[in-house]
């Protein structure tokens, strides 16, 4: 068998509608990367559109991993590690950032899918306050959509649609064991609360390497750098919890309220316990 990077690795996941305390969203990630690299939170303001707090990695493989505008959209991205690294990519580099630039719900993206889901082999996770969908984005750029206003869905690094299952050249041990375990952990509790998303997200259940939160069983290996939760109520102002893990700073967390002020903020952000 032909052996592919997993390295870049993570686990999407959330839950809307009736999954959820009080209605509206859930939605996280854990961005699993190497130590040589650092994970920030950052808020963007682009010259035209939204401003947005976005997961940002700093180092190799650097750029917009992911992040909530202030329309309250979010928008997560994953890798499809499960195919040949020079078929990931193409000439979508930066959609993630157009879409928080210039959407402002679910329905804006899905409906101009030529602009904002084409060009690039990933996987997405978008969200708002009514609905929630994962998007499978394939190497000859056909795009699978599962949409949900109520109940729950999840992703990590390989093809989950039928039609696409012939892309997974290697069905990754990590990937297939995250993508099991966030399924029954997101089955155990309906409806959820941010806490439950952030238990997801520091679970170790499948070890080291295998695991939801992944602490890597040696140096070198891919680890957790960061979790992104967030929560966005039918009304009212988004909360964003954070748990930044890089290898150069001590670990910290911390919960952001994306009130008025918040928007007023530009640059990095610092997480306060």
């Amino acid at each position: 068998m032909i052996h592919y990077s997993l390295l870049s690795s993570c686990t999407l996941w959330g839950c809307v509608g009736s999954s959820v305390m009080d209605g509206g969203l859930l939605i996280a990630k854990n961005r699993d990367w190497n130590e040589a690299s650092t994970t920030i939170l950052k808020i963007i303001s682009p010259k035209k559109g939204f401003k947005y707090l976005a997961m940002y990695a700093e180092g190799e493989d650097g750029g917009v991993k992911g992040g909530i505008n202030e329309t309250g959209l979010v928008v997560f991205t994953a890798s499809a590690s499960s195919v040949k690294k020079e078929d990931r990519y193409s000439d979508g580099k930066g959609k993630i950032r157009v879409i928080l630039s210039e959407c402002r719900s679910v329905e804006d993206v899905l409906k101009n899918p030529d602009k904002y889901l084409s060009g690039r082999t990933q996987f997405l996770m978008i969200g708002d306050n009514k609905e929630l969908a994962w998007i499978e984005i394939s190497p000859d750029n056909k795009v699978h959509i599962e949409r949900k206003s109520n109940g729950t869905l999840y992703h990590t690094n390989h093809y989950l649609c039928k039609e696409f299952l012939n892309f997974n050249e290697q069905q990754g041990e990590s990937s297939l064991k995250r993508c099991n375990r966030v399924s029954k952990l997101l089955d155990s509790k309906s409806p959820m609360m941010l806490d439950d998303m952030i238990k997801i997200s520091n679970d170790k259940h499948d070890g080291p390497n295998n695991s939801i939160w992944r602490d890597g069983s040696s140096s070198g290996k891919t680890r957790t750098l960061m979790n992104m939760s967030v929560s966005i109520p039918q009304k009212g102002f988004p909360r964003v919890y954070a748990k930044l893990a890089n290898s150069s700073s001590p670990e910290k967390t911390g919960v952001l309220i994306l009130d008025n002020d918040f928007w007023n903020q530009d640059g990095i952000i610092e997480i306060k316990e």
